[in-house]
């Protein structure tokens, strides 16, 4: 039985890379094929570049702020539990950043190419989001917490994920629903 479990691991390792491979092929195939379909590309315009850029800054500020105080609290924290590990902070202010980017995008309609469907990536952020949640319970009843002998357990990252995922669904639903209303003031 041990045997199987040391053979497991290596197997699922190369699964997983060979299914992540996979992915990337037919995703990228996929785009290119429907780009060459439709003869005409999706681009951003000049404005968007420029929102982008300043969405880019803040999120480095964001990033470097979150470490700063990521920082301050583990110097507080990590002389009185030695078990915190300082990844998890890290992983938090990485994260922080991509939702500052994200959010700031999609408000001010720079997220986006021109033309681009945002259901599609409303139902994916939703479905990442779903899954990560569900990877979460299916491993609640082990007790264990998230960081364990200074190990982050992957519960620690879906939570992360779910949380950038869900604030960057709240966030499309609410300019989605701002969108509508701004084009029924428009046509009244």
């Amino acid at each position: 039985m041990d045997y199987f479990r040391t053979i497991g691991l290596p197997i699922a390792l190369v699964l997983f890379g060979a299914a992540i491979i996979v992915v990337t092929v037919i995703s990228c195939t996929n785009k290119k094929f429907k780009d060459t379909k439709k003869g005409s590309e999706q681009v951003y315009d000049e404005r968007q570049k420029i929102l982008k850029g300043t969405a880019y800054k803040i999120a480095f500020i964001v990033t470097a702020a979150t470490l700063g105080v990521c920082a301050l609290f583990d110097g507080l924290i990590g002389s009185y539990y030695q078990d915190f590990p300082s990844a998890v902070l890290m992983i938090f202010a990485v994260f922080s950043g991509i939702t500052a980017f994200s959010v700031y995008c999609i408000f001010k309609e720079a997220f986006f190419k021109l033309g681009q469907n945002r259901k599609g990536y409303m139902l994916s952020s939703f479905i990442i989001m779903v899954a990560n949640i569900l990877g979460i319970i299916s491993r609640s009843g082990m007790d264990r917490t998230y960081i364990e002998q200074k190990i982050l357990f992957a519960d620690a990252l879906n939570f992360f994920a779910a949380l950038l995922m869900g604030i960057i669904l709240v966030s499309l639903i609410i300019k989605e629903a701002m969108s509508k209303k701004e084009t029924v003031n428009e046509e009244s």
